[in-house]
């Protein structure tokens, strides 16, 4: 590991070493030798200063710094989330009927129209398009005659076509029931939750009807207490596209992330000239939104120290529009955006990325539909709809400092047969060569880390790792 002080360095070590044979087979003579050989070379400067993958060169010649992060994402399970549902229906024959023909339906099971309201916790759903799921039926009959269950949602379809269930249920006995379970795959069907009179919501509709197959050599008696169940129950359903009113709540969430901008940076300070940020929020749902940002601050771990960002957005609704249901960029809706401009004019952002962050912390409120239903239930959304919030920041790499300590390691490796090379090495010294292209006076100091990563030595003793500045032209270059 090499720690460094504000320099540009091209560091070139050589090691000269006396080497003898180690312990074999006398195979010819063999001398002491003085070898002068290059073993390691490393370069520090301003452009090391961030990973590589922030790290942009300008058209002049200038380097900044640019990041681009995600701080908030919102995806569709947190507006919308249709729960696994379970319902069971019982139904009883009454008392003193007269046998049923082949065909006959049975009594409070023919053609009944039933409408099931689901609680969606504010949530009024008036169409929903089924991205994957399934729908799983039971069905169990004490009647002593194979019967024939017609079931099918009107308002439930794929392509047109109505769902629908057509089922044969063996004889049973009330002391013997028979049971039948099935289940069907519900991806691309289209559900209408607007009930029968179509201005409702959450509301599915079925028709049912239970008769005696057609088949049956004779007449049935339907016994007192004899039942017919129906349990079904709607599993892992995802939503491709939902409308409807969404509600109107808040949510509250933050979090502290890590970030590597200055990762190489080890200690110090330092005075950035101007520092460009922005945040660029994007409302990806069909719905009207309002974001505070209720702290948005920036951690540096080894010094324990934080900066909040002072900024009239912080802790003031940032009202969002709704996105347009129009196709974009390979989504079928349009994103609705806001950018705001942070800036050392409006702000302390240099205050915020001087404290040399390697983490972020932020905590939000988001408020769905703030102004009620405003839409009169046209809400919508997709399964990648999603709202973001993203840090943009670019930080010109011109600056002045104090005490500013870099670092990089570097492996050290004299060959391929490092065992037989490292038991023939006697002796030797080590010659570093600096170079400093910074306009600051700078020191050195390489410190030989094990395999293990623990510090073995360092090398360099003061004042012999005293690098002097740069020299500069009339315009400070």
């Amino acid at each position: 590991m090499l720690y460094k002080k504000l320099h540009s360095l091209l560091l070139i070590v050589f090691i000269t070493a006396t080497l003898f044979p180690s312990c074999r087979k006398d195979k010819g003579p063999s001398w002491d030798v003085a070898i002068l050989a290059p073993i390691l070379k490393s370069t520090l400067g301003v452009e090391h200063f961030a990973a590589d993958s922030l790290v942009q060169v300008n058209p002049d010649n200038t380097i900044s710094i640019v990041y681009d992060g995600n701080l908030v994402k919102l995806s569709l399970d947190t507006l919308v989330e249709i729960p696994d549902t379970n319902i069971q229906e019982t139904f009883f024959a009454p008392g003193n009927m007269a046998p049923l023909n082949p065909g006959d339906a049975i009594p409070l099971l023919g053609n009944l129209v039933e409408e099931t309201k689901y609680k969606l916790k504010g949530v009024e759903l008036k169409m929903v398009k089924i991205l994957s799921g399934t729908l799983s039926f039971s069905l169990s009959s004490s009647i002593r005659e194979v019967t024939e269950l017609s079931y099918q949602m009107p308002y439930v379809s794929k392509m047109g076509i109505p769902f629908s269930i057509n089922e044969s249920i063996p004889a049973g006995t009330q002391a013997n029931p028979s049971i039948i379970s099935k289940s069907y795959d519900l991806s691309g069907y289209k559900i209408d939750l607007t009930g029968v009179n179509q201005n409702d919501f959450n509301t599915i509709v079925a028709n049912l009807s239970v008769i005696i197959s057609p088949a049956a050599p004779d007449t049935v008696a339907i016994m007192a207490m004899d039942r017919f169940d129906i349990q079904y129950s709607f599993n892992s359903l995802k939503v491709e596209y939902a409308s409807g009113y969404f509600g109107s709540y808040d949510i509250n969430d933050g979090n502290v992330d890590t970030i590597n901008i200055f990762k190489k940076i080890k200690s110090g300070s330092f005075n950035l000239d101007s520092i460009g940020m922005s945040l660029n929020i994007k409302n990806g749902f069909g719905i009207d939104a309002q974001l505070v940002i209720d702290t948005l601050g920036s951690i540096n771990t080894s010094t324990s120290n934080t900066v909040l960002l002072n900024h009239q957005s912080v802790g003031n609704a940032i009202n969002l529009s709704r996105a347009q249901n129009t196709p974009n960029d390979g989504k079928a809706f349009t994103y609705a955006e806001y950018n705001m401009v942070i800036n050392t004019n409006n702000s302390n952002t240099d205050a915020l990325i001087e404290n040399i962050p390697d983490q972020m912390k932020y905590d939000f409120t988001i408020l769905i539909n703030p102004f009620g239903n405003n839409s009169n239930g046209n809400d919508f959304l997709y399964h990648n709809s999603d709202l973001q919030v993203n840090l943009n920041l670019e930080v010109p790499l011109a600056f002045s400092a104090n005490g500013l300590t870099i670092l990089d390691t570097v492996e050290v490796a004299f060959s391929t047969d490092s065992e037989e090379n490292t038991s023939t090495i006697i002796d030797g010294f080590l010659h570093l060569y600096a170079d400093n292209g910074f306009p600051y006076e700078a020191t050195i100091q390489v410190y030989l880390y094990d395999e293990v990563y623990q510090i073995i030595d360092s090398l360099v003793m003061f004042p012999g790792n005293r690098i002097i500045a740069a020299p500069v032209d009339l315009n400070n270059k």
